[in-house]
């Protein structure tokens, strides 16, 4: 695996260096929600960087959304209970499978 220059890292300037160093020194799921909460409040200058996340969570989305959610009858559910009724079905899914235990 290559390993990243984080000294070089674009993302130790700006309006989140402290988040960000933070999260460098100590990379826990709170340091990392806190870096991406001040990404989006400056996102103006963390574009780049946020951009390529944003568009793989929303293809993501959208292919959970037609594996689980196939049916026209089901498109027709109101955005909110369409993806809670997706979120069920993806639970339930993974609830089978050899995964289930990490599940």
């Amino acid at each position: 695996m290559r390993e990243i220059a984080l000294d070089s890292f674009p993302m130790k300037e700006g309006g989140c260096k402290e988040s960000f160093t933070a999260w460098r020194n100590s990379p826990t799921e709170k340091n990392y929600v806190m870096m991406m909460n001040c990404m989006k409040a400056h996102r103006e200058y963390y574009q780049p960087v946020i951009a390529p996340s944003e568009a793989s969570g929303k293809k993501f989305k959208e292919e959970l959304e037609a594996f689980f959610m196939p049916s026209k009858e089901d498109l027709k559910l109101p955005e909110e209970e369409r993806e809670e009724e997706s979120i069920r079905r993806v639970f339930e899914f993974m609830k089978g499978g050899p995964c289930k235990e990490i599940f």
